[in-house]
């Protein structure tokens, strides 16, 4: 019998060397209540296929790439998008992007993109409707650079319904960046950092303010360090 347990925990221990990284996913992603409404809140409003943070970032960078400005003018697009595909999340937004050329001495410098609008999303979890406010100050204009680089701040508030715990929360959601990298041949995010700070806030309660930090690979990848565990993102 003693000789079985030993064989039985030699094999566990063996399934966890050689699957180290989804076990300890597993152990990372088991949250539950609030931490995990926050979350999934923070995964999906970043997420390209809810048509978060890095959706819109991506959106500017394909803008900037057909842009035909003069120095200090400005012209205004609308984006919408409606995805119904039940194999990804249900998101709609529709946002009104106004890029301006600035210029010095007669050459441009950069390129500033402000969003505003509205962007809703729907998960098993939570049913999120907010507006959206986005600032952006794309540098490295030459073709001598490989990379845009982003300085980015981007807002969401509204209100949104917690399916598991069948509560409304209040939030303002905040995504900063000074050093975002995007190829100027993919137009996908190559590399740079971000902060999250969200302001939650349910019924009568005090609001609860809750920080993450997202590092960006390249290849479509990132990872989002909360409340001391990193969760992947890949699009």
């Amino acid at each position: 019998m003693k000789r079985n347990v030993l064989i039985l925990h030699f094999f566990l221990a063996a399934f966890c060397t050689t699957f180290s990284f989804s076990c300890k996913k597993n152990k990372d992603e088991r949250l539950s209540g609030r931490s995990a409404d926050v979350l999934e809140l923070i995964k999906r409003s970043t997420a390209s296929n809810s048509g978060g943070f890095i959706h819109l970032v991506e959106e500017m960078a394909m803008l900037a790439s057909v842009s035909q400005l003069d120095c200090n003018n400005y012209s205004d697009t609308t984006l919408h998008r409606d995805n119904g595909n039940p194999s990804l999340t249900p998101f709609t937004y529709d946002v009104l992007v106004r890029r301006e050329m600035l210029c010095t001495s007669g050459t441009p410098t950069r390129i500033s993109f402000a969003v505003q609008g509205n962007h809703d999303f729907e998960t098993i979890r939570l049913k999120d409707e907010s507006s959206v406010n986005m600032s952006n100050i794309i540098e490295r204009l030459t073709n001598a650079d490989a990379d845009w680089q982003f300085t980015i701040a981007y807002a969401r508030s509204g209100t949104i319904k917690s399916r598991m715990r069948d509560l409304t929360i209040r939030n303002n959601f905040r995504i900063s960046s000074g050093d975002l990298t995007i190829d100027k041949t993919s137009l996908r995010i190559s590399g740079g950092t971000a902060r999250v700070d969200v302001m939650w806030e349910e019924g009568d309660q005090p609001s609860i303010i809750f920080s993450a930090n997202i590092t960006f690979h390249g290849k479509n990848r990132a990872t989002i360090q909360f409340e001391g565990n990193n969760h992947q993102l890949h699009w």
